[in-house]
């Protein structure tokens, strides 16, 4: 960046503790590679983004979401802000800030619940 660019404002995925990250991916997971892989919102019935905006932060990623969705996806974003993704979504849970926790609790009782009323553990 200095030399091709001029500026000293050098920034990367580093910066956010990708280090940390790849110590959880390999204590979790046995590997340090990510395990997702980007094509992986394709051909989904539904996708749920809660509190991301991805489009930014892994526009790539972003980019076969909205693809997901051109072909037949349901995209369910649940977000205090208006991002790219809530613009294209099929539904949007406009959110108050700091809520997404509560929300993914609330989300999880219910899969636990629907799971323990069907005789599912």
């Amino acid at each position: 960046m200095t030399n091709v660019v001029g500026s000293r404002n050098i920034d990367s995925s580093a910066s956010f503790g990708y280090a940390r990250v790849q110590k959880a991916l390999d204590m979790a997971f046995g590997t340090r590679a990510h395990p997702i892989h980007l094509k992986s919102p394709l051909g989904k019935n539904a996708i749920l983004v809660i509190e991301s905006d991805i489009s930014i932060t892994h526009p790539v990623f972003g980019l076969n979401i909205l693809q997901a969705k051109r072909e037949g996806s349901k995209l369910i974003v649940a977000d205090s802000r208006t991002t790219k993704l809530t613009r294209h979504s099929t539904a949007h849970l406009k959110m108050n800030q700091g809520t997404s926790v509560t929300l993914v609790n609330g989300l999880m009782k219910v899969i636990v619940d629907k799971g323990s009323s069907t005789g599912r553990s």
